[in-house]
């Protein structure tokens, strides 16, 4: 396991691991919800949006998933860091998600568009909007 988020009502545990998969765990059940398979390499960070519809999963693959919390469908593939991604957040109201490699950060607003604007925060951090 490299990467835990429970959704809002604490009903289901993500999980993230070194086998290029994630996993939705049901805990009041105790059993395996929905597999999450997509990833090139193992999956570094996991988050569940603020609702619990979706979660965003990062990899070593350079590239962050979205999927549909309640089927494991992938909704969208972002793709374009460049190093591996380890982390993965959502805001507060669920409109952006943001990821980091530890160089440098995406946020993806609305509708997960694909046009990219860099905000530099400093020589060392920067962070990427979608």
């Amino acid at each position: 396991m490299r990467a835990l988020s429970f959704n809002q009502d604490g009903s289901l545990l993500a999980i993230g691991g070194d086998d290029k998969k994630a996993m939705l765990w049901n805990i009041k059940k105790d059993e395996l919800f929905k597999k999450l398979s997509g990833h090139d390499d193992d999956v570094k960070g996991i988050s569940f949006s603020p609702d619990g519809s979706r979660v965003a999963t990062t990899s070593k693959d350079k590239s962050a998933i979205i999927w549909d919390a309640a089927t494991g469908d992938k909704i969208k593939a972002l793709n374009g860091h460049s190093n591996n991604v380890n982390s993965v957040a959502y805001s507060p109201e669920g409109k952006y998600l943001v990821t980091g490699n530890g160089e440098c950060g995406q946020v993806s607003g609305g509708a997960f568009r694909q046009d990219v604007h860099t905000v530099v925060h400093s020589r060392q951090h920067c962070s990427d909007v979608w």
